[in-house]
């Protein structure tokens, strides 16, 4: 072969090489162009930055569930049937403004639509049976939730959140809701759990559904500006801290359901002025009315228990126990962290006058303490002891009438009742112990019922203006110290 063929040969080569390389290099950019046009990486609220490819507006969020979002409405389409078990659209959460449902859907998980802060309405399905703990939390701008006629919504949940940024606690499914107004629950709703409503600071009116067996822990607290309660009818219980700081609610009408008030239900409702209690009542727990405004209250003939229920009320003027009560004990509580003492049920209130029932046979200490305006006290016959501290520094009150059944009068019962003139001792009280009256400066006779076996130490220390005491005829001992 001549060497000008062979120099042919080589430049035909060498150019098919070169573009062969070149075409190699532009494919390769093209591809490195297309997956660059496909690919987004997005930071994520949960579990750090992800990556969406085509198509992540929409996938699965159920075994046999579907999502869409529409980037142009900004509209959440969910469709399919059975549970929902994640919420994939979190991306999307903060420009969502609209959420439809279609088909046989039966739940919405937990945090499902929560932080969605353009989201105004919502109508919840009538397929739904359960929303998980958070599903709406934080849903500052919505201001419509209502449920399709038919609704089979069973159990409303809360959750836990360990990882939200500064709230190591529960999340109720509607907590912070803050343009909610008003609620209406179906009555197919038997189950809510704690914080419900937590935080619903525009909320004014509520109507809870007639087959709900608990009004929830914490449900209403901090809704400020909650003026309408509605209570169901087959409701039994309202939960602890229920109401707390509902600070417009003036007046409520607990149903005839109910058997319990726990703990604090409406402490801090500053506006709360009248309450009826139901006739069915058992129970009111510790500072359920701690810092309301209530001037009178009745208690039904149901009540068999009072905890420090009415502690710190200081308006209440008047307590009135319906007849055929059947009280057996009013409570005491230790709180070490309120202020690491003893309270008792109407502590610090302005009680005037107070009649107890002669089915009372229990009472704590402390019970009336501090009570500044009481002047009349009739305890009821059958109470087994006055308790120590009962009326400690009741420094108006003027007379007492212990019951005929009433064993012991404890130490300190009547300490510093500077004004105490008339005590009437029950004839079955046998035992007076220390300090009973002392600090009594007003009391100038006592009689000591024939009963009476032993008056301890320091019982009449400092009653300055004492001059007669008539001792019964069983006293054996006198402690003189």
């Amino acid at each position: 072969m001549s060497g000008k063929k062979l120099l042919a040969i080589a430049l035909t080569a060498a150019m098919f090489l070169s573009a062969g390389s070149g075409a190699f290099a532009a494919s390769s950019e093209t591809d490195d162009d297309v997956k660059s046009s496909q690919t987004t990486v997005v930071k994520g609220s949960d579990v750090g930055p992800r990556v969406f490819g085509e198509g992540d507006s929409s996938g699965s969020c159920g075994d046999a569930m579907t999502w869409s979002y529409d980037e142009s409405t900004c509209v959440l389409t969910i469709s399919g049937s059975g549970e929902m078990t994640s919420h994939p659209w979190e991306d999307y959460k903060e420009n969502i403004v609209g959420v439809k449902f279609s088909g046989n859907i039966t739940s919405i998980c937990d945090d499902a639509f929560s932080d969605c802060k353009n989201l105004s309405k919502i109508t919840i399905p009538a397929s739904i049976v359960t929303i998980c703990g958070g599903a709406f939390y934080n849903c500052m701008n919505l201001e419509s939730i209502s449920f399709a006629s038919g609704s089979k919504l069973s159990e409303i949940k809360s959750n836990y959140d360990y990882w939200r940024s500064g709230s190591d606690k529960t999340h109720g499914a509607f907590e912070g809701c803050t343009n909610l107004e008003r609620i209406v629950l179906p009555d197919s709703v038997t189950v809510a759990e704690s914080d419900l409503f937590q935080d619903c600071k525009n909320l004014e009116t509520v109507v809870l559904g007639k087959n709900l067996q608990a009004v929830p822990s914490w449900a209403f607290y901090n809704c400020s500006n909650l003026t309408s309660v509605t209570i169901g009818a087959n409701t039994t219980a309202i939960n602890q801290k229920a109401f707390l700081n509902c600070k417009n609610l003036e007046s409520i009408t607990i149903p005839d359901n109910i058997k319990i008030i726990e703990n604090n239900v409406f402490e801090d409702c500053t506006c709360l002025t009248s309450i009826k209690l139901g006739s069915s009542l058992e129970s009111i727990g510790d500072y359920a009315f701690l810092n309301c405004a209530l001037s009178a209250v009745t208690i039904p003939a149901s009540v068999t228990t009072l905890g420090s229920s009415f502690y710190g009320v200081k308006s209440l003027k008047s307590v009135i126990f319906n007849s055929g009560s059947k009280l057996s004990e009013i409570k005491t509580n230790y709180d070490y962290w309120r202020n690491d003492k003893y309270q008792g049920t109407f502590e610090g209130t302005g009680l005037e006058k107070i009649v107890l029932p002669d089915s009372l046979t229990g009472m704590g200490r402390e019970a009336f303490e501090n009570c500044e305006n009481l002047k009349t006290v009739t305890l009821g016959k059958n109470l087994e002891a006055v308790s120590s501290w009962a009326f400690h520094n009741c420094t108006n009150l003027a007379t007492v009438t212990i019951g005929t059944n009433t064993a012991e009068i404890n130490d300190h019962a009547f300490c510093d009742c500077s004004k105490l003139t008339n005590v009437t001792i029950g004839t079955n009280t046998t035992t007076i112990k220390d300090y009973a009256f002392q600090g009594c400066t007003a009391l100038k006779t006592i009689t000591i019922p024939n009963r009476v076996s032993r008056i301890e130490s320091y019982v009449f220390e400092g009653c300055s203006s004492l001059s007669s005491i008539k001792l019964g005829s069983s006293l054996a001992s006198v402690v003189t110290r």
